[in-house]
């Protein structure tokens, strides 16, 4: 029986070992509010008008302010620098997203429901817009916010535009994030709801494997120095700019394989199923 007992005890501790491990330990940069960014220059990756989806997860130490989450454009009038993409956070939880057309014309979408949000918990906020469809979907912790949003005209230009992770980059450059932010994602593709509510809280282990349209993937891993590595192997390195600090990360997130958005969508012209000899042949022809 004390053998029994001891080999119990033993299977809970290894139990335990195991959840508390599950949410690895990484880390995480922590902004001032003031001034603190990352800036990553100009890259064609980046300039993304039509499809796309941005991740983060995100420790605010207050919820009674906007926080800047992403930004990529430049404060110029040209429509070149027009923004493509800014992601934030608003004083009433609620999400907003805008970017600009034609001469600097902004479109915007707000989400019409408020993130249930408070100071000091680690969050997933995400956003998906479908240039095809014109619409516009928010996420929280991988489920959707609100309705489906709807937007008349599409992001154009951005040929001089830079990213900005943690603040304006319109506005001097100047952060409106105060607090942590781990786990940045950016891609030239309209994630599916399945989609975001199976990935957001992986890590990829294998990011520069099979996700083809994951263009800048940020783990913040690197825990030291002035660089942040651009883990999707693209090259989109970052910056930390007036003296974002590297913090331990508690966001809900586990090691997983990356999504597989290299495959081409394909029509299907024909498909026949044969059965013979007690075996089915399928057949089938793409466009």
């Amino acid at each position: 029986m004390q053998a029994a007992n001891s080999r119990l005890l033993l299977s809970i501790l290894l139990c335990l070992f195991f959840v508390k491990h599950l949410f690895a330990q990484g880390n995480a940069i922590e902004f001032d509010g003031v001034n603190d960014r990352v800036v990553v220059g100009y890259s064609s990756d980046l300039q993304i008008s039509g499809d796309l989806t941005l991740e983060t997860w995100v420790n605010f130490d207050g919820v009674s302010e906007n926080h800047m989450l992403l930004s990529f454009g430049s404060a110029g009038e040209n429509e070149s620098d027009n923004f493509l993409y800014y992601f934030r956070f608003n004083t009433n939880k609620s999400l907003l997203f805008l970017w600009e057309y034609g001469p600097g014309v902004n479109q915007s979408v707000t989400s019409s429901a408020s993130a249930n949000i408070n100071a000091g918990e680690w969050h997933h906020l995400a956003l998906v817009r479908d240039a095809s469809a014109k619409t516009v979907t928010f996420y929280l912790d991988g489920g959707q916010l609100g309705a489906v949003q709807t937007y008349i005209n599409n992001a154009t230009g951005g040929g001089g535009a830079v990213l900005c992770i943690a603040c304006d980059v319109g506005n001097a450059g100047t952060s409106s994030l105060d607090g942590e932010m781990d786990e940045v994602r950016i891609w030239n593709k309209t994630l599916t709801s399945t989609e975001i509510s199976t990935i957001y809280n992986d890590e990829f282990s294998n990011p520069t494997g099979s996700s083809a349209c994951l263009k800048a993937y940020y783990q913040m891993t690197d825990g030291s120095g002035t660089s942040l590595t651009d883990d999707s192997g693209n090259g989109n390195t970052g910056t930390l700019a007036s003296g974002p600090v590297w913090t331990t990360s508690s966001a809900g997130v586990t090691s997983q394989t990356a999504i597989n958005c290299s495959i081409l969508p394909v029509e299907l012209v024909r498909f026949t199923a044969l059965f013979q000899k007690g075996q089915v042949e399928l057949r089938w022809q793409t466009a």
